[in-house]
């Protein structure tokens, strides 16, 4: 199977309760991360594929049936299902079919120092940490991994989520990501599924999905923000760096990770942060401040997204009444302003 950028084809459809699913989608990537509310089909979907979940339709990956009992497939569930009279190394060999990927699991997770533990003595953190080990160790056409991080606490994620990464590129297996938050979507995904009601509204490439109208509103509910993949140069710790976004549009950020060694990152400005104004603004101490035109309107549950085509592109949420006052209309110029604080770093 060739791992690098597989092709993904779907077209599967089940029922579960009265809840019915219906998944279609392609897409060449090596990890594809399924994104979407509670109760959209995420784990439904993945239950699938885990073959616990009787399903009809086509699954293939790299041309192979998914759904095939030859095709071995790694989960790691939620809640990790270790073995508990096993040690971790005990659930590590369980069903491990290749003893060098094993051991190579075992140092990039790093693992250790618990092999001779129990699981019941483990952290959340730890335990999904044993959990992907067991699944690389089976030597997988696929991997997927249900909310991962759901069971871990809020301090360990981002410590835990930089192992998941590590591992993403130590393996070439194939991945399935199942997340309902952005920056872990964005940080490891290749191409992302938006689900919602059990049905596919949109896929593709994780910064484009901004400028479909459908997934807007799906994005909004979720809190979604815009996000940019950046250059930024080696700047002091502590120090606001100068970052340049695809359009070549500078803007002034806070510290980023690494700022020493500078680089390329994520950097995200939530919809809410952004302000409008209809004429160039002086005397505020924002930072960001840049000319753009109104592109298009997006009314949701709550309140209307604008994009806005400011070098990149822009979402940006305003109330109806505040719409109605500066009378924003498709085309109408505006001017984009963010202030340092409200760029934030998405994990990377």
């Amino acid at each position: 199977m060739s791992a690098a950028h597989p092709e993904w084809a779907f077209q599967l459809a089940m029922t579960a309760g009265e809840f019915s699913l219906h998944a279609e989608f392609t897409a060449k990537a090596r990890v594809v991360a399924l994104f979407g509310p509670s109760g959209s089909g995420k784990s439904t979907l993945v239950e699938a594929l885990a073959k616990v979940r009787p399903a009809s339709g086509l699954a293939s990956l790299a041309g192979s049936s998914i759904l095939d009992d030859n095709f071995r497939v790694g989960w790691v569930p939620q809640d990790a299902a270790l073995f508990p009279h096993l040690s971790v190394r005990g659930n590590i060999s369980f069903a491990c079919q290749n003893p060098t990927l094993a051991e190579q699991a075992i140092l990039v997770l790093g693992l250790e120092r618990l092999l001779d533990q129990s699981p019941n003595s483990l952290s959340g953190g730890e335990r999904q940490r044993v959990a992907l080990a067991r699944a690389l160790a089976s030597e997988p056409d696929l991997l997927l991994l249900d909310e991962p991080l759901s069971g871990v606490d809020l301090p360990r994620r981002a410590s835990v989520f930089r192992f998941l990464l590590e591992a993403r590129d130590a393996f070439e297996t194939p991945m399935l990501y199942v997340s309902h938050d952005p920056a872990e979507v964005l940080a490891i995904a290749d191409t992302v599924v938006l689900l919602d009601a059990g049905e596919v509204v949109a896929s593709g490439e994780p910064a484009s999905l901004m400028q479909n109208a459908t997934s807007l509103r799906l994005l909004d509910r979720l809190g979604f923000e815009n996000v940019f993949r950046v250059d930024f140069p080696a700047v002091e710790p502590g120090h606001a760096a100068v970052v340049t976004t695809p359009a070549g549009v500078e803007l002034v950020a806070p510290s980023p990770p690494q700022a020493s060694a500078g680089g390329k990152g994520w950097l995200a400005v939530r919809a809410q942060d952004v302000l409008l104004a209809c004429e160039q603004p002086s005397g505020l101490s924002a930072r960001n401040i840049l000319p753009g035109v109104v592109t298009g309107t997006e009314e949701t549950e709550r309140n209307v997204l604008l994009r806005i085509r400011a070098g990149d592109e822009w979402v940006a949420t305003l109330t109806r009444r505040a719409l109605a006052d500066l009378g924003l209309k498709v085309g109408a110029k505006v001017w984009v302003i963010a202030k340092t604080h409200s760029l934030h770093w998405l994990a990377e």
